[in-house]
């Protein structure tokens, strides 16, 4: 399941402004969306969900960071909106967009320990 765990993150990071469904996740690991989540929970202490949508979250900040964007001229899909976006982004890491974007490292990760020792920090 390791394996399938890795497939998902990989996923994600490279498609991060898609929409992510259970039909997708089903598809690359070939098992019941249940059951992913149920493990990756276990191996990495996040929901699966949560996990998915604080990665987006990140990624996108870190692009509107790296294209040097106004928060107005950002490509914030899968969100339908900058606002959407925003309070999302407040919501899951408890500041403001704004205030994120005025860190120079971004101190948001999550780390997924495998049993085969490998870690990853997402």
């Amino acid at each position: 399941m390791n394996d399938k765990i890795n497939i998902v993150v990989e996923y994600i990071d490279e498609h991060y402004r898609d929409d992510i469904n259970c039909e997708k996740i089903e598809g690359l690991t070939a098992g019941s969306i249940k059951t992913f989540e149920e493990v990756f929970q276990e191996k990495s202490g996040i929901r699966f969900k949560d996990y998915k949508l604080r990665r987006q979250l990140t990624l996108i900040k870190e692009e509107i960071m790296k294209l040097n964007l106004s928060l107005d001229d950002a490509d914030v899909t899968p969100f339908e909106n900058q606002l959407i976006y925003s309070f999302y982004f407040q919501r899951e890491f408890a500041i403001s967009l704004e205030a994120a974007m005025s860190i120079s490292i971004f101190p948001f990760s999550q780390s997924i320990n495998h049993q085969n020792g490998k870690k990853m920090i997402v």
